[in-house]
């Protein structure tokens, strides 16, 4: 099990994005807190998401009797498991 980080263009037009703030973070190899520090430090590695994929599994899971059933497998996109 790796961390996951969900990335890709906000879905948005928050600029407070957590998303968008981690990857400027990691990007620029900032450490605005011990936790971060570490992260850097240790180069943790990531499963990386797209936001998109995201958002279609949500829906799928919420909106499909057979997801909800199944759990996470159950998500059509297929790309949400790591």
């Amino acid at each position: 099990m790796y961390p996951t980080l969900v990335v890709g263009k906000p879905l948005s037009a928050r600029e407070d994005s957590t998303s968008a703030g981690i990857q400027h973070l990691f990007k620029h190899k900032l450490a605005p807190n011990p936790m971060v520090e570490m992260m850097i430090a240790q180069d943790v590695p990531f499963a990386l998401v797209d936001v998109t994929d995201v958002a279609d599994c949500i829906f799928t899971a919420a909106t499909t009797p057979a997801a909800r059933q199944e759990g996470p497998s159950g998500c059509s996109v297929g790309k949400l498991r790591a």
